[in-house]
Protein backbone atom coordinates (compact mmCIF):
# COMPACT_ATOMS: atom_id res chain seq x y z
CA UNK A 1 0.00 0.00 0.00
CA UNK A 2 1.19 3.61 -0.57
CA UNK A 3 0.58 6.56 1.61
CA UNK A 4 -2.76 7.80 1.31
CA UNK A 5 -4.55 4.78 0.65
CA UNK A 6 -7.70 4.17 2.33
CA UNK A 7 -7.48 1.66 4.81
CA UNK A 8 -11.37 1.98 6.83
CA UNK A 9 -14.08 4.41 8.06
CA UNK A 10 -16.55 4.60 11.24
CA UNK A 11 -18.92 6.93 12.45
CA UNK A 12 -22.63 8.59 11.72
CA UNK A 13 -24.40 11.82 12.57
CA UNK A 14 -26.23 11.32 16.00
CA UNK A 15 -25.67 11.33 19.71
CA UNK A 16 -25.66 8.50 20.18
CA UNK A 17 -23.12 5.68 21.80
CA UNK A 18 -20.26 5.72 18.53
CA UNK A 19 -22.15 8.67 16.55
CA UNK A 20 -20.33 12.11 16.27
CA UNK A 21 -22.59 15.39 16.54
CA UNK A 22 -19.14 16.94 16.13
CA UNK A 23 -16.33 14.96 16.32
CA UNK A 24 -12.84 16.90 17.05
CA UNK A 25 -9.39 15.83 18.27
CA UNK A 26 -8.47 12.72 18.12
CA UNK A 27 -5.51 10.36 18.86
CA UNK A 28 -5.24 6.16 19.20
CA UNK A 29 -2.75 3.64 20.78
CA UNK A 30 -1.64 0.35 20.17
CA UNK A 31 -5.27 -1.21 21.40
CA UNK A 32 -8.15 2.13 20.92
CA UNK A 33 -8.85 5.16 18.97
CA UNK A 34 -10.16 8.23 21.05
CA UNK A 35 -12.02 11.03 19.54
CA UNK A 36 -13.80 13.93 21.86
CA UNK A 37 -17.37 14.48 20.66
CA UNK A 38 -18.51 17.82 20.72
CA UNK A 39 -22.15 17.94 21.44
CA UNK A 40 -24.90 19.91 21.91
CA UNK A 41 -23.24 23.26 23.44
CA UNK A 42 -22.80 23.80 27.25
CA UNK A 43 -24.31 20.28 27.75
CA UNK A 44 -21.97 16.94 28.37
CA UNK A 45 -19.73 16.10 25.83
CA UNK A 46 -17.70 12.55 25.79
CA UNK A 47 -14.84 11.61 25.01
CA UNK A 48 -15.42 8.46 22.54
CA UNK A 49 -12.99 5.34 22.25
CA UNK A 50 -13.22 2.62 19.82
CA UNK A 51 -11.28 -0.90 18.95
CA UNK A 52 -8.20 0.30 16.64
CA UNK A 53 -9.00 -2.90 14.39
CA UNK A 54 -12.18 -2.92 11.74
CA UNK A 55 -14.90 -2.68 12.03
CA UNK A 56 -13.47 -0.19 15.06
CA UNK A 57 -16.35 -1.14 17.52
CA UNK A 58 -17.15 1.40 19.86
CA UNK A 59 -16.22 0.54 23.22
CA UNK A 60 -16.28 3.04 25.86
CA UNK A 61 -16.89 6.48 26.75
CA UNK A 62 -16.02 9.20 28.93
CA UNK A 63 -18.44 12.05 29.22
CA UNK A 64 -17.42 15.30 30.74
CA UNK A 65 -18.74 18.40 31.87
CA UNK A 66 -18.97 21.09 29.16
CA UNK A 67 -20.69 23.74 31.30
CA UNK A 68 -17.96 25.83 31.37
CA UNK A 69 -16.19 24.87 27.82
CA UNK A 70 -15.38 27.79 25.70
CA UNK A 71 -17.13 28.75 22.49
CA UNK A 72 -14.61 26.99 19.83
CA UNK A 73 -13.90 25.51 16.77
CA UNK A 74 -11.32 22.88 17.48
CA UNK A 75 -10.71 21.28 20.42
CA UNK A 76 -7.60 18.85 20.58
CA UNK A 77 -7.14 15.36 22.05
CA UNK A 78 -3.98 13.05 23.27
CA UNK A 79 -3.25 10.16 24.60
CA UNK A 80 -0.17 8.59 25.96
CA UNK A 81 0.55 5.09 28.47
CA UNK A 82 -1.29 6.58 31.41
CA UNK A 83 -4.01 9.61 30.79
CA UNK A 84 -6.38 11.39 28.53
CA UNK A 85 -5.48 15.25 27.65
CA UNK A 86 -8.61 17.09 26.52
CA UNK A 87 -7.68 20.57 25.53
CA UNK A 88 -10.21 23.56 25.25
CA UNK A 89 -9.24 26.51 26.94
CA UNK A 90 -8.33 24.75 29.54
CA UNK A 91 -6.18 21.22 29.26
CA UNK A 92 -7.76 18.62 31.19
CA UNK A 93 -6.49 15.65 32.41
CA UNK A 94 -8.28 11.97 32.78
CA UNK A 95 -6.99 8.87 33.82
CA UNK A 96 -6.96 5.96 30.50
CA UNK A 97 -9.19 3.06 32.42
CA UNK A 98 -12.23 3.15 33.42
CA UNK A 99 -14.01 4.98 35.41
CA UNK A 100 -11.41 7.71 33.20
CA UNK A 101 -11.04 9.76 36.86
CA UNK A 102 -10.14 13.34 36.07
CA UNK A 103 -7.16 14.08 37.16
CA UNK A 104 -6.66 17.90 37.01
CA UNK A 105 -6.64 20.78 34.60
CA UNK A 106 -3.91 23.41 33.55
CA UNK A 107 -4.16 26.62 35.48
CA UNK A 108 -4.72 28.61 31.90
CA UNK A 109 -7.45 29.24 30.50
CA UNK A 110 -7.81 31.69 27.33
CA UNK A 111 -11.22 32.71 26.05
CA UNK A 112 -11.94 34.48 22.25
CA UNK A 113 -14.35 34.65 19.77
CA UNK A 114 -12.87 31.88 17.67
CA UNK A 115 -10.73 29.43 18.75
CA UNK A 116 -8.16 27.17 16.58
CA UNK A 117 -6.81 24.45 19.73
CA UNK A 118 -4.38 22.22 19.27
CA UNK A 119 -1.91 20.29 21.97
CA UNK A 120 0.93 17.34 21.27
CA UNK A 121 2.99 16.14 24.46
CA UNK A 122 5.99 14.29 24.42
CA UNK A 123 7.48 12.03 27.65
CA UNK A 124 7.64 15.15 29.76
CA UNK A 125 5.48 18.38 28.83
CA UNK A 126 2.18 19.68 26.91
CA UNK A 127 2.39 21.70 23.95
CA UNK A 128 -0.73 23.74 23.59
CA UNK A 129 -1.47 25.89 20.56
CA UNK A 130 -3.71 29.06 21.46
CA UNK A 131 -5.05 31.40 18.07
CA UNK A 132 -8.24 32.93 19.39
CA UNK A 133 -9.38 36.43 18.13
CA UNK A 134 -10.58 38.88 20.51
CA UNK A 135 -8.01 37.16 23.30
CA UNK A 136 -4.53 38.17 23.89
CA UNK A 137 -2.90 35.12 22.99
CA UNK A 138 -3.40 35.13 19.49
CA UNK A 139 -0.18 32.76 18.55
CA UNK A 140 1.10 31.58 21.24
CA UNK A 141 2.39 28.03 22.40
CA UNK A 142 1.81 27.13 26.11
CA UNK A 143 4.53 24.92 27.47
CA UNK A 144 2.98 22.85 30.48
CA UNK A 145 4.44 20.48 33.05
CA UNK A 146 2.73 16.99 32.88
CA UNK A 147 2.87 16.61 36.44
CA UNK A 148 0.55 18.10 38.74
CA UNK A 149 -0.18 20.86 39.30
CA UNK A 150 0.33 21.22 35.62
CA UNK A 151 1.65 24.33 35.77
CA UNK A 152 2.99 26.63 32.74
CA UNK A 153 6.77 26.47 32.04
CA UNK A 154 7.60 28.41 29.55
CA UNK A 155 5.28 30.02 26.84
CA UNK A 156 6.60 31.62 23.04
CA UNK A 157 4.45 33.86 20.61
CA UNK A 158 4.92 32.81 16.90
CA UNK A 159 3.68 35.62 15.65
CA UNK A 160 3.89 39.28 15.99
CA UNK A 161 0.80 39.98 13.63
CA UNK A 162 -2.67 40.20 15.45
CA UNK A 163 -4.08 38.56 12.40
CA UNK A 164 -2.65 35.25 12.69
CA UNK A 165 -3.73 32.11 14.38
CA UNK A 166 -2.13 29.30 15.32
CA UNK A 167 -3.82 26.29 14.69
CA UNK A 168 -2.12 22.97 15.68
CA UNK A 169 1.18 22.10 16.87
CA UNK A 170 3.30 18.60 16.75
CA UNK A 171 6.15 17.91 18.00
CA UNK A 172 9.49 15.45 17.71
CA UNK A 173 12.58 15.18 19.36
CA UNK A 174 13.94 18.41 18.11
CA UNK A 175 11.37 20.73 17.57
CA UNK A 176 8.03 21.80 17.58
CA UNK A 177 5.70 22.31 14.14
CA UNK A 178 2.85 24.88 14.26
CA UNK A 179 0.34 25.63 11.48
CA UNK A 180 -0.55 29.16 11.71
CA UNK A 181 -3.25 30.86 8.87
CA UNK A 182 -4.38 34.87 8.11
CA UNK A 183 -7.62 33.45 7.30
CA UNK A 184 -8.82 33.77 3.66
CA UNK A 185 -5.65 35.37 2.88
CA UNK A 186 -2.14 33.30 4.12
CA UNK A 187 -1.81 30.07 5.41
CA UNK A 188 2.02 28.28 6.55
CA UNK A 189 3.66 25.91 8.87
CA UNK A 190 6.43 27.24 10.89
CA UNK A 191 9.44 24.85 12.66
CA UNK A 192 10.45 25.92 15.82
CA UNK A 193 13.58 24.85 18.49
CA UNK A 194 12.34 22.68 20.74
CA UNK A 195 14.92 24.55 23.45
CA UNK A 196 14.22 27.84 24.85
CA UNK A 197 14.30 30.13 23.49
CA UNK A 198 12.72 28.62 20.85
CA UNK A 199 14.24 29.89 17.42
CA UNK A 200 12.28 29.80 14.58
CA UNK A 201 13.99 27.41 12.32
CA UNK A 202 11.72 26.98 8.86
CA UNK A 203 8.34 28.13 7.26
CA UNK A 204 6.44 27.24 4.00
CA UNK A 205 3.72 27.30 2.63
CA UNK A 206 1.07 29.81 1.20
CA UNK A 207 -2.79 30.81 0.82
CA UNK A 208 -3.66 28.85 -2.37
CA UNK A 209 -5.17 25.43 -3.91
CA UNK A 210 -1.43 24.19 -5.28
CA UNK A 211 0.63 21.49 -4.53
CA UNK A 212 2.31 22.57 -0.89
CA UNK A 213 -0.34 25.81 -0.89
CA UNK A 214 -2.99 25.27 2.06
CA UNK A 215 -6.70 26.81 2.33
CA UNK A 216 -6.94 26.38 5.90
CA UNK A 217 -3.81 24.69 7.57
CA UNK A 218 -4.77 23.07 10.39
CA UNK A 219 -4.19 19.45 12.00
CA UNK A 220 -0.54 18.43 11.95
CA UNK A 221 1.60 15.21 12.47
CA UNK A 222 4.64 14.26 11.96
CA UNK A 223 6.73 10.94 11.63
CA UNK A 224 10.09 9.99 11.06
CA UNK A 225 10.36 11.28 7.52
CA UNK A 226 7.09 13.61 6.40
CA UNK A 227 5.03 16.82 8.17
CA UNK A 228 1.42 15.69 7.36
CA UNK A 229 -1.00 18.56 7.34
CA UNK A 230 -4.90 18.67 7.49
CA UNK A 231 -5.56 21.54 4.68
CA UNK A 232 -9.86 22.47 4.65
CA UNK A 233 -11.71 24.28 3.26
CA UNK A 234 -11.97 28.30 4.39
CA UNK A 235 -12.65 29.92 1.65
CA UNK A 236 -14.20 29.57 -2.22
CA UNK A 237 -11.01 27.37 -2.87
CA UNK A 238 -12.90 24.87 -1.21
CA UNK A 239 -9.68 22.10 -0.27
CA UNK A 240 -10.27 19.34 1.51
CA UNK A 241 -7.54 17.59 1.68
CA UNK A 242 -3.85 15.82 3.20
CA UNK A 243 -0.64 17.20 1.95
CA UNK A 244 2.16 15.56 3.10
CA UNK A 245 6.06 17.40 2.53
CA UNK A 246 9.55 16.38 3.28
CA UNK A 247 10.61 16.86 7.12
CA UNK A 248 14.16 18.82 6.27
CA UNK A 249 14.40 22.13 4.71
CA UNK A 250 13.40 22.93 2.16
CA UNK A 251 10.08 21.02 3.33
CA UNK A 252 9.27 19.72 -0.08
CA UNK A 253 6.13 19.20 -1.09
CA UNK A 254 5.94 15.17 -1.62
CA UNK A 255 2.42 14.29 -2.20
CA UNK A 256 -1.41 14.79 -1.41
CA UNK A 257 -4.65 12.85 -1.64
CA UNK A 258 -7.86 13.92 -1.22
CA UNK A 259 -11.15 15.91 -2.79
CA UNK A 260 -14.44 17.20 -1.45
CA UNK A 261 -17.16 14.42 -1.29
CA UNK A 262 -18.77 11.70 1.23
CA UNK A 263 -16.83 8.65 -0.57
CA UNK A 264 -13.59 6.76 0.71
CA UNK A 265 -10.93 9.34 0.90
CA UNK A 266 -12.64 12.25 0.23
CA UNK A 267 -13.32 14.88 3.21
CA UNK A 268 -15.97 17.23 4.08
CA UNK A 269 -13.87 19.87 6.76
CA UNK A 270 -10.76 17.34 7.31
CA UNK A 271 -9.19 18.74 11.02
CA UNK A 272 -7.29 16.48 13.69
CA UNK A 273 -4.76 14.16 12.44
CA UNK A 274 -3.44 11.49 14.14
CA UNK A 275 -0.30 9.14 13.24
CA UNK A 276 -0.11 5.29 15.01
CA UNK A 277 1.03 1.99 14.12
CA UNK A 278 1.71 3.08 10.28
CA UNK A 279 -1.53 4.60 10.29
CA UNK A 280 -3.04 8.06 9.93
CA UNK A 281 -6.33 8.97 11.78
CA UNK A 282 -8.24 11.68 10.18
CA UNK A 283 -11.37 13.69 11.95
CA UNK A 284 -13.62 14.21 8.96
CA UNK A 285 -15.95 16.67 10.81
CA UNK A 286 -18.65 17.14 8.33
CA UNK A 287 -18.93 13.92 7.32
CA UNK A 288 -19.45 12.91 10.90
CA UNK A 289 -16.62 10.10 10.54
CA UNK A 290 -13.43 8.89 11.36
CA UNK A 291 -11.04 7.87 8.30
CA UNK A 292 -7.71 6.27 8.35
CA UNK A 293 -5.18 5.74 5.71
CA UNK A 294 -2.08 4.19 5.44
CA UNK A 295 1.13 6.44 6.12
CA UNK A 296 4.29 3.57 5.60
CA UNK A 297 5.35 3.63 1.94
CA UNK A 298 5.07 0.81 -0.24
CA UNK A 299 7.55 -1.31 -0.74
CA UNK A 300 9.99 -0.67 -3.88
CA UNK A 301 11.31 -3.67 -6.08
CA UNK A 302 14.60 -4.23 -5.22
CA UNK A 303 14.91 -1.58 -1.86
CA UNK A 304 16.60 -3.61 0.45
CA UNK A 305 15.35 -4.00 4.20
CA UNK A 306 11.28 -3.62 2.47
CA UNK A 307 8.71 -5.81 1.63
CA UNK A 308 5.51 -6.91 1.60
CA UNK A 309 2.99 -3.87 2.13
CA UNK A 310 5.17 -2.50 4.92
CA UNK A 311 8.77 -1.76 3.68
CA UNK A 312 9.74 -0.95 7.45
CA UNK A 313 12.43 1.86 8.01
CA UNK A 314 14.55 1.28 5.32
CA UNK A 315 11.93 1.10 3.16
CA UNK A 316 10.98 4.76 3.96
CA UNK A 317 14.02 5.64 3.71
CA UNK A 318 14.41 4.24 0.25
CA UNK A 319 11.21 5.64 -1.26
CA UNK A 320 11.50 9.26 0.43
CA UNK A 321 14.72 9.52 -1.78
CA UNK A 322 12.78 8.01 -4.56
CA UNK A 323 9.96 10.55 -4.68
CA UNK A 324 12.18 13.33 -4.25
CA UNK A 325 14.04 12.44 -7.55
CA UNK A 326 11.01 12.34 -8.95
CA UNK A 327 9.68 15.60 -8.12
CA UNK A 328 13.29 17.37 -8.69
CA UNK A 329 13.15 15.82 -12.12
CA UNK A 330 9.08 17.04 -13.26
Amino acid sequence: MAIGDFVGKFGSFGTGDGQFYIPQGLDADENYIYNFDDTVPNSSKKIQIFNVNSPYNFIDKKVVDGSDFPQANYKGLKVDANYMYLFNGYVRIYNKISPYTFIGKSAQQILGTINFNGLDIDNSYIYQTIGAIGAPAYGTIYIINKNSPFNTISTFTITSDINYLAACCAVDDNYIYVTENEPGIDARVKIFDKNSPYSLIGSFGSFGTGDGQFDLAVGIEVDDLYIYISDLRYSTARSNRIQYFSKTSPYTFIGKWGTTGTGNGQFSHPTYISIKNDLLYVTDRDNYRIQIFNSNPAFIPGARGGGGSGGGASGKRLLHRDLQRRHRNQ
